[in-house]
């Protein structure tokens, strides 16, 4: 029993001189160490924290995309484990508040983003100026301008989800834990907040193009094109397009799109995207998924040579089975090429 004492206890010793085995969550990275001992590495994993951290609540298979589907009467989800896709989404009077899995996604995950891209903003105020210990004032600009941006996007969520007069979302976040909560304001102060955000983030993403123009982190696949901060400028200009028009201000609206990349001449496709893969550590693209259906509405609306409904570059494709589930029937298809244009083709009884 002594013998096997002092080896465990040899062991125990071993282990503890190895050093500290944990390893931080990079993309979230903790407040203090950003605001007190900001380097550069930590600055870029945190820039880089930001683009997955806006792409965690998209698509998933009860996702933004997804469940903005169901209730715009675009799709079906017809997972069997789980009625509530219909019996929540399109057949109660009223969603469940106090169900995390149908909305509270679309709230917690936006705001931690925010959150994240204050605790960055933070850091680069305390960093100095040293491309070989922190950053440049470009640099600085850069990531600054791509944070506000991804702060208005995840921000443009929460008013999407809750775009109540008087009731949407807190927009003054950037508080200490012990402080009093920001107070809910109505849609009108969120995107106006949203507005702000991108015009901020503009006149740093026009700094940063200046002086360099390059962002000193991985943006991702997702954005190519639109990878530098005067490219990426051009989306930043489509988000505030979007918001502008939510607001009804419609000459604002015309300068944003003059800056943007939206041009009817060019085609639909183009645009910065959210990339997804299968690799280790990365986020698959939950939308793919045999449960998901096209509502009828989709294929009864479309117009005439709209590439996303017909013609080879179709994501609709038809099987022969017919899937009914509470009363709605659809026939499933579904495409394994390429296999992110999996979609099926329904007949809903329900509008």
């Amino acid at each position: 029993m002594k013998r096997w004492t002092w080896i465990a206890a040899g062991a125990l010793a071993l282990c503890l001189g190895c050093g500290d085995i944990d390893v931080p969550n990079l993309n979230n990275l903790p407040f203090e160490l950003l605001k007190d001992r900001p380097t550069r590495t930590l600055i870029i994993n945190a820039s880089t924290g930001l683009v997955i951290g806006s792409r965690t609540y998209l698509a998933q298979p009860n996702g933004y995309v997804a469940m903005l589907g169901i209730l715009g009467r675009e799709s079906y989800n017809f997972d069997r484990a789980d009625p509530r896709f219909i019996s929540e989404m399109l057949e109660a009077p009223a969603l469940d508040p106090g169900s995390p899995a149908f909305g509270g996604n679309f709230w917690n995950q936006p705001y931690s983003n925010i959150r994240n891209a204050n605790t960055l903003i933070t850091a680069l105020d305390a960093i100095e100026t040293d491309p070989d210990k922190g950053v440049t004032d470009e640099e600085r600009a850069a990531i600054r301008g791509f944070a506000r941006t991804i702060q208005a996007l995840d921000l443009l969520t929460i008013a999407n989800t809750r775009y109540n007069a008087t009731n949407c979302g807190p927009v003054d976040v950037n508080r200490a834990p012990t402080d009093p909560l920001a107070p809910i304001v109505g849609k009108d102060a969120v995107l106006a907040q949203v507005s702000q955000l991108l015009d901020d983030a503009q006149a740093d993403l026009v700094t940063a193009a200046g002086g360099g123009d390059r962002f000193p982190f991985q943006i991702g696949s997702g954005y190519a094109g639109f990878n530098k901060p005067s490219s990426f400028l051009k989306v930043n200009r489509a988000l505030q397009v979007r918001a502008r028009v939510y607001q009804q201000q419609w000459a604002l609206a015309g300068t944003a799109l003059a800056g943007s990349f939206v041009d009817d001449t060019k085609p639909m496709s183009l645009g910065a995207y959210h990339a997804y893969a299968n690799g280790s550590g990365d986020t698959s693209n939950g939308l793919i998924s045999p449960n998901l259906f096209v509502h009828p509405k989709v294929l009864a609306d479309a117009e005439p040579g709209d590439e996303r409904i017909f013609g080879a570059r179709s994501k609709i494709t038809t099987l022969s089975e017919t899937t009914t589930v509470r009363n709605i029937s659809s026939t499933c298809c579904s495409r394994s090429t390429p296999p992110a244009r999996r979609r099926c083709r329904s007949s809903g009884t329900r509008s």
